[in-house]
Formats: structure tokens, sequence, C-alpha cells
């Protein structure tokens, strides 16, 4: 749930593959509209920590590089 005027930031990689995911219109398809979308700066997400998700090496961080934070917020 997303409170009045929330957003929800998703951090992205934007190379292949990942860039077929299609974030924006995920998004979309449930309600969501793109807010802004910067260059993700870690620094701005103070304690920020990235895992793999799955996998021998799941536990492991990646580079974060080539990264967009996407902001949305509930469509009015």
């Amino acid at each position: 749930m997303l409170e009045e005027n929330g957003e929800v930031h998703v951090t992205h990689k934007i190379k292949e593959p990942y860039c077929k995911w299609e974030i924006e219109k995920l998004a979309e398809d449930v309600g969501l509209y793109l807010v802004e979308k910067v260059w993700f700066r870690r620094s701005e997400y103070p304690g920020y920590g990235n895992k793999r998700g799955s996998g021998a090496r799941a536990d492991e961080t990646f580079p974060a590089g080539n990264s967009y934070t996407f902001k949305f917020s509930r469509a009015t």
C-alpha cells in the first residue's frame, strides 16, 4: 500500500538484459506512474546494500553501475 502522495523508488540496471524487464510498463500495469527517473547515486541511500537474490552466490553484492532510480507514485 502506498500513502497519498507517497512514492516507490526502484533502482534497476538499464543495460541488457535488464532493460527488457520494462520496469515502467510493469509499474503502469499496477496503477503507478513515473514521477522521475534519475541516475542511481548510492550516496543518496545511506545503508544501501544489494544482493544477487538467487543461486550459490545470492548473498554477494554486484556493481550497481548503469542503473537508474525510477520514482513512481499512484495514478490519480
